[in-house]
């Protein structure tokens, strides 16, 4: 978990790696039809990052009865959803909400099950044991980040523990 001074690094990191991607896919060369497994990677890489934001702490948590939920949904137009969506981000930051990376790799692990298993063999026709190596490629990011986060996360309790 981070402290809430760093509570908005991972969605600064995730903006930063998109906004590479980006400008090298669209100025510098075509990585998606070059090596669409590295797009996988960087998924599994960089996904984490927002779904850590999705760790709820059972003692946190704020439970409303649905039609309520279903009410205030209905009551937000779509073009406002964008903007109510950063304030319950910045909300949450500021109300010091957990960011958990392993729960951010546990959410990106099934959304990556998700998309190769079930929804690639119904939309587009390819069976999983044809795209396994995309899995894969989800796989290693999640694991990359999961070891960088490990890391870095150590070194800073390490040094703000001692001081």
């Amino acid at each position: 978990m981070l402290p809430s001074r760093l509570a908005a690094l991972p969605l600064l990191l995730l903006f930063l790696i998109a906004t590479t991607f980006l400008i090298v896919q669209t100025h510098v060369m075509d990585i998606v039809r070059l090596n669409y497994n590295l797009c996988h990677f960087l998924f599994g890489f960089a996904a984490p990052l927002a779904f850590g934001y999705l760790a709820l702490s059972p003692k946190r948590l704020d439970i409303i009865p649905f039609p309520v939920f279903v009410r205030q949904i209905a009551a937000t137009p779509i073009t406002q959803w964008p903007a109510a969506m950063l304030r319950s981000i910045k909300r949450d930051i500021s109300s010091d909400r957990p960011w958990n990376p392993v729960m951010g790799a546990i959410w990106t692990l099934v959304m990556s099950m998700l998309n190769e298993m079930v929804v690639d063999p119904l939309q587009n026709g390819i069976p999983f044991i044809w795209a396994y190596q995309h899995f894969l490629a989800d796989l290693a990011g999640i694991a990359l980040f999961l070891a960088v986060s490990h890391v870095l996360l150590g070194l800073y309790k390490r040094r703000y523990a001692s001081a």
